[in-house]
């Protein structure tokens, strides 16, 4: 057997064999030992499947059996026979060794039948069977007919041998002589005939033969001369498959179509059993017999070797993969189900490179990082694809959150995003990730605080997580409600997500099935994913693009997302090329892809390679018996002509519908109705339909195509039907077409939730899913069972999508009140989508006529409906909603909730008059008019009357408070008008500001005269507007302090009331840096109880405050840090002041930064506002006139900063204009408006004078001492910390303007003492400059050098501030020395 590397082979051992050998004698005698070892294997067997099928008489199946057992005991009587002839062991002993002692102790029949216990053998065979060297992996390790197979499979695991290693050690060696003649044959100088190449490579297998079994050519030529005799006496072990039944893996006849085994592709030759019978895998059994067995003709024989270099590349895919390739097919082949490698990738490998690389930019530490959308046909691995993102995600102590949107669009009581997020809660309970949760656990408590109880609602298992809640959490002193408690949900989920996706544990959000997903939840998902604010969140969209075109809602949003700075990497999957097919062939059938070539070949030309089609293809042959597990090889073997001949379904849906059809009726009928509840369905749902079997007819159960019949009975079609339910799904995971989750089942993929829904033909579809929906309901108790359950979510999707073929009113007004009960059970958790969506499906079954028959059913209906709508800005439904109701409803107490629903809802969608006429016609109603035209004298006189009643009040009481000696408002009338007005005065403020001044009168004059509410602290608040406009600051002052008393009875108008006082009156009471913290609050308070509004306004104010009263260490890096921040926050809810910060994020960024390549630092563009023009005039044709005066005043401030007169005269009148229109007075920002305003028009009116015309210098002069004027009148209230060093500037300036040099000397230095006192840094500054400005003007020699020390304290202190962009334009100043700088200034 050495190879002669010169040329031809050496005469080797199996040709010696061959002649040596002697024929055995006693042929009878050995016929008769074999007759008694068959005899007794054959009482084992027949007890052994009599114990399997629990006692039942089924001879065919036991005859088929016992035909495959027997299959596998020639073996055993082969070593029987040799052993006997070299006088070994007793044949009782032999016996006991076989095949049969494998058995379990209690199926084991030895003799007479009697059961006997035997030890396991000890001693290895001898004579013809060397021992085996392989350890584990010898023939009592492969399962056997004759044995138990169901405990073989239990006991058995697909993981590597305790001799993996030795095979491993020997494939290295022997890789020595292969590389020896691939050299050889590859040598050009001594090329190889085929002849020669053919030889050389059959010596190759008998090398290694000896090498990996021990096995020479004598005992090789022996086996085969033996097994030739049995095939002479009609007991060939490799009997043909068409002899009879063939036997499934799991014990089952195969009853398809009878083959012959010449037809049959087998590796089964005389090496092969050798090779076998001493444990040897079939990877390499086929290797060797493959290079023994070499043939001429490649046809016959394609799976040859041709060449030395396949049969390195086959060793070495052993050497990369031993599990897989050095053992036969693990135990799942032997119930006939192929597996796959966990987590491998079959041609995708690129496109996992991409999205890892995608994943790791979006985890970047400081930056917000892309998303992935990954997309394709069904079937093609885009789920298996992102799948394979959790070992680098695990790498990074993270967690994935997968949300897999559903076709059949099932609306439960939360959102399939949220009960995602809740699921990951639930992970989080589980011991593994104890150290996980107690870390997030503390982050959450931070950031939630006492408003956890805000999402427990919809995130149970947060409860887990956040642990015990305080008093404050669980209980409030606010009953939040619709808009709000959505409005409040929303808000507290995204910070929910911020802390859970940190980089010490990020998240991957995957989005499965994005082309199912609705307008709702796509903006969601952009909301989460354009929030600038979350560090570590990677979200990875998967859809079918086929399904998504130009008009379809997930378009939208990733243009949105686009828009909003956030990189979008699309990864498109696509079929698998012909490699990547026969690997996947290759894994699943434990074969080198050499052998499987040309199977995989077929399969990709009918599958096209679709992934999911492939694999569902070869379960198919594996179904049809076309692709088998032949016990005697241990492998796979498969008929190819055949394959090719057979007509198999042309895609994964029908394929699988033909599968389906093949089962049971009962199995077909449960995987029709579980496909009606989407891809997921509860098993308590199914268990509930199961108890409904006996009540319905078989054409209900069977449908038309199974032939049922109308008038059998039911109980005869349910007996039919077979066991309990959940045991059938059992059978149904063990099929592979679900999986369990939890107490709920899945299907397996879409394509077969599909194909079983296709099950049910189309026409008849609203039919059954109404029958699905009788039997639930039906299948309840009592109605209770809808409020402890969910099932009235499942009962009602049913029914709805049968309605049209109800025809009885009284079903349908039953199904319209479910729908009623499921809409107002999703909002009474805060569901509010899925409420509305059940409410507005109710609306569509009533009728007109219904309103006198059902009343108050159609008033419940439509009024919620409005209400609803509303709530999730549905606008124009909830108009349409609320009209209805108005136009039908009997009583007026029954119009209130649609009014105040349609009075919202016009305001919502911008039609702001109509809201306001509407309102006014609604408070008519509710015994508060209007005068028909108001006029601005009727702002005085209601202001007026007002403060008569508010004083008289005050007198009475002898300096008690009122808000301690009021009564309560009882007249619900009266309650509701206080609602309308303060809608409607939020609404009046942007289009009718002398209705709102009216407003505010009426507010407080209802509190005085019927008694106070909820709402009164609003009115009084309010009404310190009017009282700062007519200088009542006192009277504004015992408002405030009367708003801030009622605040304690109730947190509802916390926000209102802080945004309205805080931009009044308490301007002049308390330092702005303390403003700020009250605008904090303010937020905290608001989002808290859902008032988005207010405290997205208190919040807005806040960042404003921290540009224009920065806190003592504060830098102006920080507060354009916090503005950047508070736009987000605003863009996301899409609030009216996103639009005003950006004035004051531009103004930041342009002090921030020194200006380059040539850019105007003075001029309001760049990174935040792209052309100020255009920006400005947006916001004037929304109504947004303080905003406007804020812009203005932006721009006024940088050109007086940087010194760019230039059109300064038309700034300073547009600023004037627009301060004169504020209805707000007092407001912090506006004290920044007179300020700059000021300063600008004493420069103009001091510059201008001196041309021939005087340049208007006296109008100018006149703007600057209102300015003035203004800023002392708002000191004089109570406090001057706000003013001090702003009046001291202004009168220098007046002061140089008139020429009196002392004066504005002296105010210079007050002004920059007190700004540095009360911590207004950068106005330190410009005070600090101008006084060297100043003096540089007005001190000819010594000017310069006077000059210089307020220069450097000014530079010093916008470099503290972080202004880079004054300190280049100072330092420009100091480098010239004053030369010509007077005309600068």
């Amino acid at each position: 057997g050495q190879l002669d590397i010169q040329g031809s082979p050496a005469r080797g051992p199996l040709e010696k064999a061959r002649e040596d050998h002697v024929a055995l004698e006693d042929i009878a005698e050995e016929d008769a030992i074999a007759e008694r070892i068959l005899a007794q294997a054959v009482a084992a067997s027949e007890s052994s499947w009599r114990e399997k099928v629990g006692g039942r008489n089924d001879n065919e199946n036991l005859h088929s059996y016992l035909h495959d057992s027997m299959e596998s005991l020639d073996v055993a009587v082969d070593d029987i026979l040799a052993f006997e002839e070299a006088g070994g062991h007793p044949i009782q002993q032999l016996l006991q060794q076989s095949e049969i002692s494998n058995m379990p102790v209690e199926r084991r029949v030895i003799g007479d039948g009697n059961c006997s216990e035997v030890a396991p053998p000890s001693q290895a065979r001898t004579a013809k069977t060397p021992p085996t060297k392989t350890g584990d992996l010898s023939t009592t390790n492969v399962p056997s007919r004759a044995r138990d197979i169901a405990s073989w499979v239990s006991s058995q695991q697909a993981e590597p041998t305790s001799s993996s290693s030795d095979f491993l050690d020997k494939i290295r060696i022997a890789l020595g002589p292969v590389q020896t003649l691939r050299a050889k044959h590859g040598d050009a100088k001594n090329v190889a005939t085929d002849e020669t190449r053919r030889q050389d490579l059959r010596t190759l297998g008998f090398i290694l033969q000896q090498h990996f079994a021990g096995i020479d050519a004598n005992t090789a030529a022996t086996n085969a001369a033996m097994r030739k005799r049995q095939s002479s006496t009609g007991t060939d072990s490799a009997r043909s498959f068409g002899d009879d039944q063939s036997i499934e893996a799991d014990g089952q006849p195969n009853r398809n179509k009878r083959r012959q085994s010449s037809d049959y592709h087998s590796a089964a030759s005389t090496a092969s059993d050798s090779l076998a019978e001493v444990g040897l895998p079939a990877s390499l059994r086929t290797l060797i017999t493959s290079l023994i067995d070499a043939t001429e003709d490649l046809k016959t024989a394609p799976d040859q070797y041709v060449s030395a270099v396949a049969v390195e590349d086959d060793l070495n895919l052993m050497l990369s993969d031993p599990s897989r390739y050095l053992h036969d097919a693990p135990p799942e082949r032997l119930t006939g189900r192929l597996t796959l490698p966990e987590g491998k990738l079959y041609g995708h490998d690129e496109h996992f490179k991409i999205l890892r690389s995608t994943f790791e930019a979006a985890l970047a530490k400081g930056q917000k990082g892309p998303v992935a959308m990954v997309c394709g046909d069904s079937g093609t691995g885009k789920s298996s694809l992102v799948e394979k993102l959790r070992d680098p995600l695990v790498e990074r102590n993270g967690r994935m959150i997968w949300c897999k949107f559903d076709s059949m669009d099932q609306s439960q009581p939360m959102s399939l995003i949220v009960r995602a997020f809740n699921d990951y809660c639930q992970s989080l309970l589980s011991a593994e990730a104890l150290p996980v949760m107690i870390e997030i656990r503390k982050e959450l408590r931070l950031a939630l605080g006492d408003n956890a109880s805000a999402l427990t609602d919809l995130l149970p298992d947060l409860k887990g997580v956040f642990g015990p809640m305080t008093e404050s959490s669980a209980n409030s002193n606010v009953d939040v409600g619709g808009r709000n408690m959505l409005d409040r949900f929303l808000h507290y989920f995204r910070i929910f997500v911020r802390t859970i996706a940190a980089l010490p544990h990020p998240v991957t959000l995957v989005l499965d099935d994005l082309q199912w997903a609705d307008g709702k939840a796509l903006q969601l998902i952009s909301d989460l994913i354009c929030d600038q604010v979350t560090e570590a969140l990677f979200c990875v969209g998967i859809y079918r693009d086929g399904e998504v075109d130009d008009d379809h809602p997930l378009t939208t949003e990733l243009a949105t997302i686009v828009s909003a700075g956030v990189g979008i990497t699309k990864i498109r999957i696509g079929d698998l090329d012909g490699g990547s097919t026969n690997a996947l062939v290759s894994d699943a059938l434990f074969l080198p892809p050499r052998l499987t070539r040309s199977l995989s070949s077929i399969i990709h030309a009918r599958t096209g390679g679709n992934g999911l089609f492939v694999i569902e293809f070869l379960a198919a042959l594996v179904d049809d018996g076309l692709l088998q597990y032949s016990g005697s090889s241990r492998r796979w073997e498969w008929d190819i002509e055949e394959i090719k001949g057979q007509v198999i379904a042309g895609n994964t849906v029908a394929l699988m519908m033909t599968k389906m059809e093949k089962l049971p009726h009962r199995l077909k009928w449960l995987l029709r109705v579980a496909s009606c509840f989407g891809d997921k369905f509860r098993a308590s749902t199914m268990k509930l339909l199961d108890s409904q079997i006996d009540t319905i007819s078989s054409t209900d159960l069977l449908g038309p195509t199974d032939g049922g019949d109308e008038n059998a009975g039911g109980s005869k079609v349910a007996a039919d039907f077979g066991g309990p339910t959940l045991n059938t799904f059992e059978v149904l995971v063990e099929e592979g077409f679900i999986v369990s989750a939890g107490s709920a089942y899945r299907f397996a993929h879409d394509s077969i939730q599909e194909a079983a829904y296709e099950m049910t033909v189309e026409s008849e579809r609203s039919l059954f899913h109404l029958t699905v929906g009788r039997l639930l309901l039906d299948g309840l108790p009592s109605a209770a069972s809808f409020i402890d359950d969910n099932i009235i979510y499942e009962v009602v999707g049913q029914l709805n999508r049968g309605l049209d073929l109800l025809k009885d009113d009284k079903e349908r007004l039953q199904v319209a009140e479910l729908n009623l009960m499921a809409g107002e059970k999703s909002a009474s958790v805060g569901a509010y989508n899925e409420a509305a969506s059940y409410v507005l499906k109710g609306t569509t079954i009533v009728t007109d006529n219904d309103w006198a028959s059902h009343y108050l059913l159609c008033l419940r209906l439509f009024t919620l409906c409005s209400e609803l709508m509303y709530v999730i800005a549905d606008y124009d439904m909830a108009i349409v909603a609320a009209r209805y109701v108005l136009a039908n409803a009997a009583k007026f107490d029954d119009k209130v909730s649609a009014y105040l629903a349609l009075i919202q809802s016009l305001g919502g969608s911008n039609k702001l008059k109509g809201a306001i006429t509407c309102g006014l016609e609604f408070l008519e109603l509710l015994g508060e008019p209007f005068p028909a035209n108001i006029a601005r004298e009727d702002v005085a006189k209601e202001f007026h009357k007002t403060k008569e009643l508010l004083n008289g009040r005050l007198e009475a009481l002898g300096g008690r408070d009122i808000t301690d000696n009021a009564n309560a408002l009882e007249d619900k009338h009266k309650s509701t008008a206080m609602k309308v007005l303060i809608i409607l005065y939020r609404m009046c403020l942007t289009v009718d500001a002398v209705l709102a001044g009216v407003i505010v009168s009426r507010l407080v004059q209802i509190a005085l005269r019927d008694g106070v509410c909820a709402e009164s602290c609003f009115a009084f608040a309010a009404f310190t507007t009017p009282c700062c406009k007519f200088k009542e600051f006192e009277l504004a002052d015992n408002c405030a302090r009367m708003a801030k008393a009622l605040l304690s009875k109730s947190d509802m108008y916390y926000s209102n009331v802080v945004y309205i006082l805080y931009i009044s009156i308490s301007t002049h009471k308390e330092p702005l840096q303390a403003c700020s913290d009250q605008f904090v609050r303010g937020y905290e308070v608001g989002m808290g109880i859902g008032n988005i509004d207010y405290g997205l306004s208190c919040l807005t104010h806040h960042a404003i405050l921290s540009i224009l009263a920065p806190k003592r260490s504060g830098t102006l890096q920080e507060a354009v840090k916090v503005i950047k921040e508070v736009f987000v926050q605003l863009k996301q809810y899409n609030h009216r002041t996103a639009t005003f910060i950006l004035a004051y994020l531009q103004t930041g960024l342009n002090l921030l930064d020194a200006p380059t390549n040539g850019k105007d630092p003075s001029a309001m563009e760049g990174e935040a506002i792209e052309d100020e023009q255009r920006y400005i005039e947006g916001m004037t044709k929304r109504n947004m006139f303080f905003a406007v005066a804020s812009a203005h005043s932006c721009r006024v401030w940088l050109k007086y900063l940087f010194r760019r007169y230039e059109n300064a005269d038309q700034l300073v009148l547009l600023l004037q204009s627009c301060n004169q229109k504020s209805p707000i007075l007092c407001a912090p920002e506006k004290i920044s408006n007179f300020f700059y305003l000021g300063l600008m028009a004493t420069h103009l009116a001091r510059t201008r004078k001196t041309l021939p015309d005087g340049g208007n210098a006296d109008r100018y002069r006149a703007v600057a001492n209102e300015a003035l004027e203004e800023m002392v009148s708002m000191a004089s209230i109570g406090c001057d910390w706000n003013f001090e060093n702003k009046i001291h500037l202004m009168t220098a300036e007046l002061a140089f303007c008139d020429g009196e040099l002392t004066s504005a000397s002296k105010n210079y230095d007050l002004a920059i003492a007190s700004a540095e006192s009360h911590g207004f840094v950068h106005e330190q500054a410009l005070a600090a400059e101008r006084a060297g400005l100043f003096y540089v003007e007005t001190s000819e020699a010594a000017g310069w050098m006077v000059a210089v020390p307020y220069f450097e304290q000014a530079l010093s202190v916008w470099d503290k501030w972080g202004a880079r962009a004054k300190v280049e334009d100072l330092l420009q100043i100091l480098e010239s020395d004053g030369d010509g700088f007077g005309n600068v200034h």
